[in-house]
């Protein structure tokens, strides 16, 4: 187990596991292993690694399950090994009075039917420095800026400006394991509500849709360069609907391809057998010409018998005029 301070998280990064017939390791927040669990990372059979996940809690402990038969040799090498680093994040609670301020912050509403959020995938720094408060602060300062600029040059007339304190983040998640280099890239959900004119507009003008547009015209409207100052970059999502669209063109190509093939095999064999019939029929009506022909020259060259008359042999009396 390995606890910190309380008000601290723990990051662990895993690497190098290797971990065979049926065993795993698992890594919770808590300090006990807790049956039916469902919030912590399971680890199995090989994984390279380095791997980080970030545990919102003063409280981690990792469990190996590594079962071994009876017969088997207890100086084997073990069937788990892997590496496991935790370490200590955040700022932690401060032990120093402050004063709570009584400002409340009000943030208009928007419709309830609108759509308001947007997810951006992030690059340019990890998961956990974007869940640090000070580069928080910096993205919802970003954010903020480029949302002022947007609204200023399509003349929506904002009342008070768009700060950073409206900027409100709902997430901050690792991008799914199978895209290209995860490791690097964080979605953050956030929603920018702003104080505006509605007299002058048709519906909540800064809903996903003009929060889309914001987001794609963020080179131009960064007027300040706060994203590349900060190093908050994009990360191209994969397009794996054009990947599977290829795909299924290639398919379809190659089924086009073996299909023609059938049918060039089919016509040249059937010519071919056009070609052979051909030829055996000739080789027949010449053998039997041969055949024929040989009978004929027989049947002219027979002598006659040696008691008949010579004189006979040309024409029988019979046929005597």
């Amino acid at each position: 187990m390995f606890n910190v301070t309380p008000g601290y998280f723990i990051s662990a990064t895993v690497s190098d596991v290797s971990i065979s017939n049926g065993n795993y390791l698992l890594i919770e927040g808590g300090n006990s292993r807790i049956d039916g669990a469902t919030d912590g990372r399971v680890f199995a059979n090989t994984v390279k690694g380095p791997i980080s996940y970030l545990f919102k809690t003063h409280m981690v402990y990792a469990y190996c399950e590594n079962t071994r038969q009876d017969d088997e040799n207890p100086d084997d090498p073990p069937w788990a090994n892997f590496t496991i680093k935790f370490q200590r994040v955040g700022e932690g609670t401060s032990t120093v009075p402050t004063t709570v301020s009584t400002t409340t912050l009000t943030v208009p509403t928007t419709q309830k039917d609108d759509s308001i959020f947007i997810t951006v995938n992030m690059t340019g720094r990890n998961y956990l420095e974007y869940n640090n408060a000070s580069v928080k602060q910096a993205f919802q300062e970003c954010v903020a800026s480029i949302s002022f600029e947007y609204c200023r040059i399509n003349n929506i007339e904002l009342s008070p400006n768009i700060t950073s304190e409206y900027v409100m983040i709902s997430k901050i998640t690792q991008c799914p394991y199978n895209w290209p280099e995860s490791t690097t890239c964080t979605q953050i959900t956030f929603k920018v509500p702003i104080f505006y004119d509605s007299s002058n507009w048709d519906g909540y003008q800064l809903n996903t849709e003009h929060l889309e547009k914001i987001w794609y015209q963020k080179d131009q409207l960064d007027i300040h360069g706060c994203f590349v100052n900060n190093s908050f970059e994009d990360y191209d999502e994969p397009e794996f609907e054009l990947a599977i669209t290829w795909w299924a063109i290639g398919i379809s190509l190659v089924i086009v391809a073996f299909v023609a093939l059938l049918w060039f095999m089919r016509l040249f064999s059937s010519r071919v057998k056009t070609a052979l019939k051909k030829r055996q029929n000739q080789r027949r009506n010449s053998d039997t010409v041969s055949i024929m022909s040989r009978k004929t020259n027989s049947v002219s060259s027979l002598t006659p018998h040696y008691l008949q008359d010579h004189q006979d042999i040309s024409t029988p009396k019979i046929f005597d005029i």
